[in-house]
């Protein structure tokens, strides 16, 4: 907005750097829910790690294109919604790193080394573009109201018993508007979102189904509750 491009491509430079290197190639092991990037290395007694990185990319990868989305325009939005979308990235390149371990290691994978190569490559451009395009709104417009958001265009920095994506230890699920998990005497679901951004919270909690067992006052309390 200050119209100081330079220092701000510095900056940006960085982020790009951050998010491009969680969301391809080994590095997806890390990030959010994640783990060291030598974990695979320890389970199968390989060196997937030093394979990972010797592959070289397909010439074909620098062809692709993306479509780059805008996805708010309001800069007090802009850290919690990259979020989902940098978890989103994540979680995507690390399901094709794990195939590409089960090649590796296996011999037995869904998809070719070359197509989960081409999906983690996509991801961490899409990303990136995605990135650059809402950076670049913002900075040429005037900052907006925040529009009515739903919660699952968050993610949460903190699941239920840990773990998130699609490699959870527990059952959760998001479905549109809902969430759903299981919880046991005690759950935590956190979400990171700037205070007074928004006017107001609706939410509909559902309990499905209850088992209690040697803990006759835990209906009283819930009802209380």
């Amino acid at each position: 907005k200050q119209n100081a491009a330079d220092e701000a491509d510095k900056f940006l430079g960085c982020l790009l750097h951050y998010l491009e290197d969680n969301a391809f190639g080994i590095h997806a092991l890390e990030g959010p829910d994640g783990t060291d990037i030598y974990i695979l290395d320890r389970l199968s007694g390989m060196d997937f790690a030093k394979y990972i990185c010797s592959i070289p990319l397909d010439e074909s990868l620098w062809e692709l294109t993306v479509t780059a989305q805008v996805f708010t325009n309001c800069p007090a939005e802009f850290p919690a919604l990259l979020y989902r979308r940098y978890c989103d990235a994540v979680a995507i390149s690390r399901q094709a790193l794990f195939d590409t371990a089960a090649n590796y290691i296996y011999g037995n994978s869904k998809q070719s080394v070359a197509e989960n190569h081409r999906i983690m490559f996509l991801s961490a451009v899409q990303l990136a573009a995605d990135t650059i395009a809402t950076i670049n709104a913002l900075a040429k417009s005037e900052a907006a109201a925040p529009a009515q958001r739903k919660l699952t265009d968050f993610a949460p920095f903190y699941y239920p018993f840990g773990g998130g994506g699609g490699f959870q230890l527990r059952r959760y699920q998001e479905n549109e508007n809902a969430v759903s998990f299981g919880i046991n005497v005690e759950a935590r679901l956190l979400y990171a979102i700037p205070d007074n951004l928004y006017r107001n919270f609706k939410t509909v909690l559902s309990v499905a189904a209850i088992s209690i067992w040697k803990q006759p006052n835990v209906w009283e309390r819930l009802l209380r509750w």
